[in-house]
């Protein structure tokens, strides 16, 4: 029990710096987030491709599927891109087991997917030893033959769920910023799986991702939100953008100019925004809730971890190849500086969240949870 009290002793000492701007920062998130204004439904929808990359996903994807198209949407011509591997069909090769391909494929010929078939597109990615960028890589290049460049895209995990709230915001940001493209990110708030009957685990790994994204991450967005703003089409950024793939997004154009998701790394997601950062490229906060859910064992959430440490690590990886490219140094430098700090930060403060609050049952954090699944 005294090491227990130490670890809260600890955990509170080594957050309360960033802890006091973080609980600012949910006040401005959710003020952000209640802000809802009005704009006017489109004469003529303008398409916007939702972009899942799947793995093994046979038993959620179809349900998340249909809970993006039942959306009422008055603001875009929604198509849902599933981003499917041949990777998938060579391991399930001598399993019984149909692939997520297959899955879909049968829901849209005879199934609950029959009555959206003609939203829904399918790309597979050849490469054998592909992994979420070479998925989404693939896709970005086959739909620039298909569409305009400037088509906005949203990439999805195949268990987030979203609102009309992400349309309707994201149509007011093309509308205040005609003639501009740009990416965007939204932020996330995994409670999906909090409940009283789960363990407590799961509960807490859900408060302190929920906390993480929405306390500390969206500050980071905004104010590289802000930065993007008062400095647009200048290209004097010296602040790291934030993007964590689910919940980003952007035209197919800025994608392809900046040379696409990273593919010879582990992860795509903060490398690429590290890239756009490099470039000046606008990343502006998207105020609309993405909900999703967390590893539900131990040791899932030590695998999840492992493959995360190595995204912050590879800020120096793009720090290298921009050099090559002929970046200023002193800019990478600041670049990189940022992206090792909150490498670190991140890494360590797992550690000194999750473990006080597994142990007891916490209501104010329980309501807090439940707050966020209602506000959503």
């Amino acid at each position: 029990m005294d090491f227990y009290y130490l670890l809260i002793i600890l955990s509170v000492g080594l957050q309360a710096e960033r802890g006091i701007f973080d609980f600012l920062s949910y006040f401005k998130l959710f003020k952000q987030l209640s802000q809802k204004g009005s704009n006017k439904p489109k004469k003529a929808k303008k398409p916007l491709y939702v972009l899942i990359p799947v793995l093994n996903e046979q038993e959620i994807i179809e349900d998340t599927m249909l809970s993006i198209l039942k959306i009422k949407n008055k603001y875009f011509k929604i198509n849902i891109a599933i981003l499917t591997t041949i990777k998938e069909k060579i391991n399930n090769k001598d399993k019984k087991m149909p692939t997520t391909e297959e899955i879909i494929n049968n829901s849209i010929k005879s199934g609950k997917l029959s009555i959206f078939k003609d939203s829904i597109q399918i790309f597979q990615d050849p490469d054998i030893d592909g992994k979420m960028a070479t998925q989404l890589n693939y896709a970005i290049n086959k739909l620039k033959n298909i569409v305009s460049q400037s088509t906005y895209y949203l990439v999805l995990n195949a268990d987030s769920k979203i609102s009309s709230s992400t349309f309707r915001q994201l149509s007011r940001l093309i509308d205040k910023n005609k003639g501009k493209e740009f990416a965007f990110q939204q932020p996330c708030a995994f409670v999906k799986d909090v409940d009283a009957s789960a363990n407590q685990f799961t509960n807490a790994l859900s408060l302190y991702q929920s906390w993480y994204c929405l306390g500390h991450e969206s500050r980071l967005v905004r104010s590289y939100n802000n930065k993007s703003i008062n400095n647009w089409n200048k290209n004097n950024n010296t602040k790291l953008g934030v993007i964590v793939g689910h919940g980003s997004g952007m035209t197919l154009n800025i994608n392809l100019r900046n040379g696409g998701y990273p593919a010879n790394l582990m992860t795509e997601d903060l490398t690429f925004g590290f890239n756009l950062s490099v470039n000046s490229v606008p990343i502006l906060s998207l105020p609309a809730l993405e909900l999703a859910d967390v590893p539900n064992k131990f040791t899932i959430f030590i695998k999840q971890k492992s493959v995360w440490f190595w995204n912050f690590l590879g800020y120096i990886n793009c720090y290298k190849h921009n050099i090559k490219k002929g970046h200023s140094r002193y800019k990478l430098f600041l670049l990189l500086t940022q992206g090792i700090g909150a490498g670190a930060y991140w890494f360590f403060d797992t550690f000194f969240i999750v473990t006080p609050l597994n142990p007891p049952k916490s209501p104010p954090l329980w309501f807090l949870a439940q707050f966020i699944k209602q506000a959503s």
